[in-house]
């Protein structure tokens, strides 16, 4: 046992000692940083961070000391945090295109395709290109609307097994239930490689990387599949009533019309955005609106005897229905769960291009 502590000491000091020497013998510029808290050896700032019960609390305090605009050092990732109206406008506003890209860790990296999809991209001419498709050609109402049948089917499909369930008297993990239904396959993991992303050691530690490319690998086989049925169809000359997302990539691709080119692996790329964006927060949505109507069962009651009046009689509810009916209530009950409970950030982490902002210049 005594062996194991020293060997793990052994091993925390000679990172250390790798980290200085490095810092001593790479010369970078002087930067003109923002104030910060002290800092550690490898783990940088994070030390002030964990010894709070919240984060966002521990961010409010170093931000009380040290400003609006604040640098930490997460490991070896240096991170602005900005906590003032004037200096968040400056940010999204006044330097938008600066601060346009997104910070690509080593999970997301994998996931992501090293950054080729639209989420995720590096802006320019080609992110400009995905975006329009996406808004042109993949999400337009039309679009939408044409598979309001599938919608349908899985939402009574969904209901039928949980009134099955409800009638046998069994027990329903409904966190499991919804996640399943929308397909939940996503998740963010803060991991060690992503703390040291200049670290081999660090990655090859890191199992989220390794995890996340084995889902990637999992799910890329499948869309593979159906791109490659899709194609022998479109080449064979057949058509389908509804053309699907991936058949209207296909088609653009085979079209070879943009000014970029769409190879496969974007196609797969988009989907994952696609799946992740329509899964992940519904399904969080869900789950966090079902818990706070249990945590108070006079608004749940209140909430089943408006949808109750609405469609009396009815044993199946269809998006038209919903859309003649008001349900003032239930949309507000919506409304407080999104706000007490935010399925994503309003502001996703940017990455900056290293130009002088706020008076400041930043890695």
């Amino acid at each position: 046992m005594e062996e194991k502590v020293l060997l793990a000491v052994a091993v925390v000091v000679l990172l250390v000692v790798v980290s200085k020497l490095k810092s001593l013998l790479v010369t970078k510029p002087k930067l003109n940083l923002p104030p910060g808290p002290w800092t550690l050896p490898l783990i940088g700032s994070i030390h002030h961070l964990v010894t709070s019960p919240s984060i966002y609390r521990a961010m409010r305090d170093l931000a009380q000391k040290h400003g609006p605009l604040m640098m930490l050092r997460l490991g070896e990732v240096p991170t602005l945090v900005v906590s003032s109206p004037e200096a968040a406008q400056a940010i999204t506003k006044t330097h938008d295109i600066t601060f346009a890209d997104r910070h690509l860790n080593a999970t997301i990296g994998v996931l992501t395709f090293n950054g080729t999809d639209l989420v995720f991209g590096t802006h320019g001419e080609r992110w400009r290109q995905l975006r329009k498709i996406t808004l042109l050609e993949l999400l337009i109402v039309a679009r939408v609307q044409s598979f309001q049948r599938i919608r349908e089917e899985e939402v009574a499909r969904f209901m039928q097994s949980l009134a099955a369930s409800a009638g046998a008297g069994a027990t329903v993990n409904l966190s499991k239930m919804i996640s399943r239904f929308i397909n939940d396959t996503f998740t963010s993991v803060l991991t060690v490689a992503d703390l040291f992303p200049s670290s081999r050691l660090m990655q090859i530690l890191g199992t989220a990387p390794r995890n996340a490319l084995k889902c990637r690998n999992r799910i890329t086989r499948i869309l593979e599949q159906i791109i490659h049925e899709q194609v022998e169809a479109m080449d064979r000359g057949e058509k389908t009533a509804h053309e699907g997302l991936i058949g209207v990539l296909l088609r653009l691709q085979k079209e070879a019309s943009l000014p970029v080119e769409l190879t496969n692996d974007t196609i797969v790329a988009l989907m994952f955005d696609l799946f992740g964006a329509g899964s992940d927060t519904s399904s969080t949505t869900l789950n966090w609106c079902m818990t706070e109507l249990m945590r108070y069962p006079a608004t749940m009651a209140k909430a089943q005897a408006e949808v109750r009046e609405a469609f009396k009689g009815k044993t199946r509810i269809t998006e038209d229905d919903l859309a003649g009916a008001e349900l003032i209530y239930l949309k507000l009950v919506i409304k407080e769960a999104l706000r007490m409970h935010c399925p994503l950030p309003l502001l996703l982490p940017r990455q900056c291009r290293e130009t002088p902002g706020h008076g400041l210049r930043h890695p």
